[in-house]
């Protein structure tokens, strides 16, 4: 009987955690530097790439590579707080963004879903991300 209460406790306390995480599960965002040998190498943003909304980051960040799953776009800014005139154009990787029809070859604000999105080698460094909830 008491066999049947824990495993029954566990099981509700599994489902309330999966069902807690499911809302976010499918959102995330990446960044990526290009280290000293030419290497792309993931940056550490901690919990906030799963929700939407204008994130700082703790130090600005020299990014070249943005990914982003699950959102309906996202932006990055050279400045905190997600100022306007601060945004950070990229090109999409192999120039032409199907799913949207975007010519990748110009530099797009909005950075719809994908892992191919080349940050504008001339910006600052990131101080921001907001990212458009689908």
């Amino acid at each position: 009987m008491i066999q049947r209460k824990l495993a029954a406790l566990l099981l509700c306390g599994a489902l309330a955690f999966l069902w807690s995480t499911s809302a976010s599960a499918g959102q995330k965002i990446r960044m990526y530097k290009m280290n000293s040998k030419l290497q792309q190498t993931k940056i550490t943003l901690g919990g906030a790439v799963e929700k939407a909304g204008c994130h700082d980051l703790l130090w600005g960040k020299r990014v070249y590579r943005f990914v982003q799953v699950g959102y309906a776009w996202c932006s990055v800014y050279t400045q905190d707080g997600c100022v306007a005139d601060s945004v950070v154009t990229a090109y999409w990787q192999d120039g032409d963004y199907r799913k949207y029809n975007i010519d990748g070859t110009k530099p797009q604000a909005k950075l719809f879903p994908g892992t191919k999105w080349i940050i504008d080698s001339a910006a600052d460094d990131i101080q921001s991300w907001y990212c458009e909830a689908k």
